[in-house]
């Protein structure tokens, strides 16, 4: 079985599902502010594997590269600490 297409996926989430966000019913899962970006994000999946490229990739791979980089940490290093352990 083949993946989808980035179309035959965001065509198969408007199947006429019935879904809430916060108590209210979303009329159209692709147009949703709310659902629009995770649409989009997954979308992007679809697209990146089917790249002749990344055919053959784990689908590991894949997800790293539709992801965004991790924050970080949020610490400050100190002045005159590199931040690497053992300096």
């Amino acid at each position: 079985m083949a993946l989808r297409s980035v179309e035959e996926y965001r065509a198969g989430l408007r199947d006429g599902r019935r879904v809430f966000v916060e108590g209210r019913r979303v009329e159209g899962v692709t147009a949703d502010p709310m659902l629009s970006i995770t649409v989009a994000h997954s979308a992007e999946v679809f697209a990146l594997a089917s790249r002749p490229e990344l055919r053959g990739s784990s689908s590991s791979t894949i997800r790293a590269l539709a992801s965004p980089p991790a924050p970080t940490s949020g610490s400050r290093a100190r002045p005159g600490n590199s931040g690497r352990a053992g300096t």
